[in-house]
């Protein structure tokens, strides 16, 4: 990673999985579910897909700044999960008012 620090960048990327881990846990079993969690659950969620999918936005850390391989799986159902997310993360979209 060329003038990137990968210490600071894997920081991040462990916050994340620790952020989705720890909500994950606190989300109840049962209705009704905290907006609140959901949101938050859903948007580390996706930056978790936008790291491990190759499909990331620009500028993404991404495993091959770590020495890992590129995945070149582009996996139709991560891609509508992302997708799906997306839209219901975003407030102002007809797929948000519809569910």
């Amino acid at each position: 990673m060329s003038g990137r620090d990968p210490q600071r960048a894997a920081s991040h990327v462990a916050y994340e999985l620790g952020m989705a881990r720890t909500i994950f846990a606190s989300i109840p079993p049962d209705p009704p579910i905290d907006i609140v969690l959901l949101e938050t659950f859903l948007v580390h969620i996706r930056n978790l897909i936008e790291f491990f999918w190759d499909g990331a936005p620009k500028r993404a850390i991404l495993p091959k700044h770590f020495g890992a391989p590129l995945s070149r799986d582009k996996d139709p159902e991560i891609k509508a999960l992302h997708e799906e997310i997306s839209q219901l993360l975003s407030h102002l979209t007809w797929d948000r008012v519809e569910v």
